[in-house]
């Protein structure tokens, strides 16, 4: 999966944060506990979230000189005319 160049310094920042987290509770409390549980659940979560945001999916188009194909996945607003 490709992801965004923007989001690269995003991603990142999230990966460092999950592993510093996740590496701080485990010297805090060694034997694996709910806490140490919950915090990897909450960051794996938070890093899951941050890589589905900026993923950059592969799009099928059919090329057609009537149609405005955007980069959107919902509405467009603006059009250029």
């Amino acid at each position: 999966m490709k992801f965004h160049r923007e989001g690269k310094l995003t991603i990142t920042l999230c990966l460092l944060f999950v592993v510093f987290v996740n590496a701080g509770m485990w010297l805090i409390n060694p034997s694996m506990g709910i806490a140490n549980i919950i915090a990897l659940v909450l960051t794996l979560g938070l890093l899951y979230i941050i890589l589905r945001f900026f993923r950059n999916p592969p799009r099928n188009t059919v090329p057609n000189t009537e149609h405005i194909i955007a980069p959107a996945d919902e509405k467009v607003i603006v059009t250029g005319k």
